[in-house]
């Protein structure tokens, strides 16, 4: 059965259609996302909660957060490139918000050009652009990881960051790369049996002019600004939450005491999570709504 690629100018849907590579080869891959994307959650919670992001390893904090904002996008384009119609709905917030952007998004607006359809800059991206950067940032992340250490787990003495820069810490690394490999392969064992088992649903062809989905859950927490601001809370909420991740290393580096700086930061960090978890519970119960 071939899938519908529509065009988002408007209400309206033209007619083109293409055989369905794109839509199966999104099935196997959605709880690879999803357990990436919680992963990538619960690993930045862990990086904040116990101070990992303190000079020197400064570099190796912001190479993370740019594997977590890659790892977003990857979720989101695979999103739309189900399309379905919560990927059809996705890609219409995508290109409102890259409007309110002006020049900086020009590139995403469906006029930028002719000869390549938005759904096929999408798939570019998902394919080639975003896991080249993925690779190239990883690849920069174990090598900092390997010259700073193993940053100290949760709970530990102020002492132990100390000792973690140590030389002596350098053995450490590859029993470390060692149980990631493991957990790794432990865990696509589990996706790919699961994927087989369950394939996960899409939903029907997308209709245009209506809007009957929530964004994708990792984005749940800007449902709420959005159906109080308009468009425009999607791109005020990525601001805030960007800001916030970007502060808390800068405040690593300013403040000498370390029972301010940890005082400060997990009040931050704390305050950041509760809200985050009343915003998903919000979504989740809030109706749906017509933004666009």
């Amino acid at each position: 059965m071939a899938i519908p690629i529509t065009s988002l100018k408007g209400n309206e849907i033209s007619a083109a259609e293409i055989e369905p590579p794109i839509t199966i080869a999104t099935e196997p891959g959605s709880r690879n996302a999803l357990s990436e994307t919680l992963l990538l959650i619960a690993h930045m919670f862990r990086i904040l909660f116990t101070g990992a992001y303190r000079p020197p390893r400064l570099v190796t904090y912001f190479v993370g957060l740019g594997l977590l904002g890659i790892a977003f996008k990857l979720y989101f384009t695979g999103t739309v490139l189900k399309w379905d119609q919560e990927g059809y709905e996705a890609m219409a917030h995508f290109v409102a918000v890259n409007k309110l952007l002006g020049p900086l998004g020009v590139i995403f607006q469906e006029d930028f050009t002719l000869s390549t359809s938005m759904l096929a800059r999408i798939y570019g991206l998902h394919i080639g652009i975003l896991p080249a950067a993925f690779l190239v940032l990883i690849f920069l992340h174990i090598l900092y990881v390997k010259h700073f250490g193993i940053a100290p787990k949760p709970y530990q003495n102020p002492e132990d960051y100390e000792n973690s820069l140590t030389l002596s810490e350098g053995g450490s690394f590859i029993q470390h790369l060692k149980g990631l490999i493991l957990y790794s392969v432990v865990i696509l064992v589990v996706l790919v049996a699961l994927s087989a088992l369950f394939k996960p649903g899409l939903m029907e062809a997308p209709k245009a002019g209506i809007e009957v989905t929530k964004p994708p859950w990792p984005f749940w927490i800007f449902y709420p600004i959005e159906s109080a601001l308009g468009i425009v809370g999607i791109l005020i909420g990525s601001v805030v939450v960007g800001a916030g991740l970007i502060l808390i290393p800068i405040l690593g580096a300013v403040i000498g005491s370390e029972a301010n700086l940890f005082k400060i930061t997990r009040t931050l960090v704390g305050i950041g999570l509760v809200v985050w978890v009343i915003l998903m519970v919000i979504t989740y119960f809030s109706p749906v709504m017509k933004h666009m």
